[in-house]
């Protein structure tokens, strides 16, 4: 099949209107109006097609950025005289300032004519027309389009990728990991109440090894969640939201699969079949926990990965009714199959049960059988011994000569066993020996591995401009409270975190907290915010300000400064204690009245 790469260009004015072109008869749909755009040819981008094109079409093209806005790709069905190919279309949108007349028109257009793009002529092109539809939708328009069938998945919008998913598939399929047949009833999934609890449902990457999703396995895994859940058929699909970009990607770029959590009652019922595989016949899940893109889904049953649904990006439009009911009879076939894939196997788990109960009867007629010919052999014990009497004589006879053979036999035996064993001895201990080895090299080389991380852990961390300024505005602060006490804040060392700066201020502090001057303050455990840390901080930050303020003097003669700035960066010094402390020095000797003499 033949792929052909076009590209067009919308232009639109400030206004809003654009820019149409009414097709000849030298093209397929004469009479309908299209944009200026065709074929690329080999060397060229799709851009540079889209640009070649308009120039040789209309004479002219106006200079300006090129934005993608759709990509469609279209199969036209052939004959024997002209092969089916495929038509990959993508549409650019340039802004313009005003509206132009184009110079000339080649033969593939008859007329131009400039319109409202809310109001365009008629009759338009069916990829014009998707592309539209695209513009003037949001998220939930496009979403709408692609459940509709209009649009196909995938679409991007803004900071999103649209995908149209399969939830669940309903009937029988099969689970190969555990050899389990499993039968899902559409009455349980196809309705309502079941699309409302695929609301929000998380789009994970891989089911969680934890089975349903926890805080970890949600922040590990999630890239989307459900949008508009819908049903198809005889299963449940989805437009979901993906916000990573790298999860789309890759969804756009493989054919991947889709595979639900559903958690069961435990009311289910499991049916033994005869091959040594089991039925689960599942009831109404309890909780519908995730849906997990993967690589083969449960209901593909069998089939190559079909949950992701992605043609490419941009929009497809089939050529005719005829591919529409070739996929509707497509999935009836599909449903007639899974029904009599579901009625065998429950018809198989009935014949096996029948199978067991057969079994059991003949097990009963062989035990009765048995005790007749015990009966009968009884009756025929008596002759049966005298003949043994005789054959008994010679049978010893015989036994001697056969228990020599024995004897012989057993010796070569045990001696072959013996050297067997001396082998296998050798064989263990060399095995033993390799093992010892390959242990102590891998015991050496982790060993090595953790040397490098404990050195690698002890290198200092490059800090950031928002590092140094914490450290700076923990020194700061911490200072002031130093200055109370007659010393200044230790710098911070090399390498040295934050909170162990922080720490290391509050220990030499924490002599002046009655709370706190006996607790070791690296026992406080480290969260995200080091809030319990910044409590304790800030009390004993406040009772050191507070014995700076307010010290209690050892004895009268105490005086102590404490500078402080302020925020011009004076050094303004304040005293407490006792002035005497300073000013005695400068009193005279006291004297004491001893008494008085009238002489």
């Amino acid at each position: 099949m033949e792929t052909i790469h076009a590209a067009g260009i919308l232009f639109i004015t400030p206004d809003k209107r654009s820019l149409f072109l009414k097709r000849s008869e030298y093209g397929n749909f004469p009479g309908f109006y299209d944009l200026p755009g065709g074929k690329r040819e080999d060397g060229e981008t799709l851009p540079e097609a889209a640009i070649r094109e308009c120039a040789e079409e209309v004479g002219f093209r106006p200079s300006g950025e090129l934005f993608e806005i759709s990509r469609r790709i279209n199969t036209q069905e052939g004959d024997d005289q002209n092969p089916t190919k495929t038509v990959d279309y993508t549409t650019y949108v340039q802004e313009i300032d005003e509206e132009f007349t184009p110079p000339r028109l080649d033969e593939e257009h008859l007329s131009f004519k400039w319109a409202k793009l809310d109001d365009p002529p008629e009759p338009l092109h069916p990829g014009l027309v998707v592309t539209l539809k695209k513009y003037f939708s949001d998220e939930l328009g496009i979403a709408k389009l692609m459940q509709e069938g209009e649009l196909t998945s995938p679409q991007y919008y803004a900071n999103l990728a649209l995908f149209d998913i399969r939830i669940t598939g309903t009937g029988l399929s099969y689970r190969s990991g555990i050899k389990e047949h499993v039968w899902r009833d559409k009455s349980i999934y196809l309705n309502q109440e079941f699309l409302e609890r695929c609301n929000g449902l998380p789009v994970i990457f891989e089911h969680p090894g934890s089975s349903t999703l926890n805080t970890k396995e949600y922040m590990d895994r999630n890239v989307g969640s459900v949008f508009i859940p819908y049903i198809k058929g005889e299963e449940i699909w989805a437009i979901v939201k993906i916000w990573d970009e790298h999860a789309a990607k890759l969804m756009e770029e493989n054919q991947l699969s889709t595979s639900p959590c559903v958690v069961l009652t435990g009311e289910d019922k499991k049916i033994n079949l005869k091959d040594g595989n089991k039925l689960l016949i599942e009831g109404k899940p309890k909780l519908l926990d995730h849906i997990a893109i993967c690589f083969v889904g449960v209901w593909d049953k069998g089939k190559p990965p079909s949950g992701v649904s992605t043609v490419t990006a941009g929009d497809l439009v089939m050529a005719d009714d005829d591919k529409a009911a070739a996929l509707e009879a497509a999935r009836k076939a599909d449903a007639e199959k899974a029904k009599a894939d579901s009625d065998k196997a429950i018809a198989d788990a009935v014949a096996k049960a029948k199978a067991d109960w057969d079994e059991e009867d003949k097990k009963k007629s062989d035990a009765m059988n048995a005790k007749m010919d015990a009966v009968m052999a009884a009756f025929a014990d008596d002759a049966k011994r005298r003949a043994d009497k005789q054959a008994k004589k010679d049978a010893q006879r015989a036994r001697r000569d056969m228990d020599e053979k024995e004897r012989e036999k057993a010796d070569a035996k045990a001696k072959a066993d013996a050297e067997a064993k001396a082998k296998a001895d050798a064989e263990e201990e060399e095995k033993k020996k390799n093992d010892a080895a390959a242990k102590a090299k891998a015991d050496a080389e982790e060993s090595v591995r953790k040397r490098i991380a404990d050195v690698e852990a002890r290198l200092p961390k490059q800090m950031t401009d928002a590092d140094y300024a914490a450290m700076a505005d923990a020194q700061v602060t911490a200072d002031k409270i130093y200055m109370m006490h007659g010393g200044r804040a230790p710098r911070p060392l090399d390498g040295e975190r934050l909170i162990a700066y922080r720490r290391r201020l509050a220990t030499q502090l924490k002599e002046h907290s009655r709370a706190w001057k006996d607790i070791d303050l690296s026992v406080i455990a480290d969260d995200e915010k080091n809030i319990a840390f910044s409590n304790v901080e800030r009390q004993i930050y406040a009772d050191a300000t507070e014995a700076g303020l307010h010290p209690i003097a050892p004895s009268e003669d105490f005086l102590r400064e404490i500078v402080n700035e302020d925020v011009t960066g004076r050094k303004i010094s304040t005293f407490v204690g006792r002035p005497s402390a300073w000013m005695g020095q400068f009193a005279s000797n006291k004297r004491k009245l001893a008494g008085i003499r009238n002489s």
